[in-house]
């Protein structure tokens, strides 16, 4: 893809960057984050690529295979999507362990060894650690 065509796919996607390259795709590319692709000749690209994306309806079994993201629809907007609920899956994970596994487990451990609570209480706030974790990351199910 060229010209206006891969700008504006880059713009409706929210990516800064798009380089677009019509041959000798799969050695060349060593720094691209994502490639997205539909035919048995993107599959070397699909598989060298950080993340493949491949389209699933119009798409080769070759670039199915070798991509990570098969969309289930032709439909360039899933990539942005995509990419949406992938930095939310990010931000969920770092909260994960910053608030509740590190950030509870150390106020349950300062607490016990400072006398405040006993070593069952310490206990049952690292349970709830999991628990919040766990109902956490259960939020990234209702994302549309």
């Amino acid at each position: 893809m060229t010209g206006t065509g891969r700008r504006r796919v880059g713009g409706a996607v929210g990516v800064d960057r798009v380089i677009g390259l019509r041959d000798g795709r799969g050695p060349s590319i060593r720094k691209c984050a994502v490639i997205i692709g539909d035919g048995i000749n993107d599959a070397p690209a699909l598989a060298t690529a950080d993340v493949g994306v491949a389209m699933r309806v119009i798409g080769s079994d070759a670039a199915i295979e070798a991509a990570d993201i098969a969309l289930l629809a032709d439909d360039l907007a899933q990539v942005a999507q995509a990419i949406r609920l992938s930095r939310k899956t990010l931000r969920t994970i770092t909260a994960n362990i910053f608030l509740f596994s590190l950030g509870l487990n150390a106020v349950g451990m300062y607490l016990a060894i400072g006398g405040f609570v006993g070593p069952v209480i310490a206990a049952v706030l690292h349970n709830v650690a999991a628990v919040l974790v766990v109902l956490n990351s259960a939020r990234l199910i209702r994302y549309r």
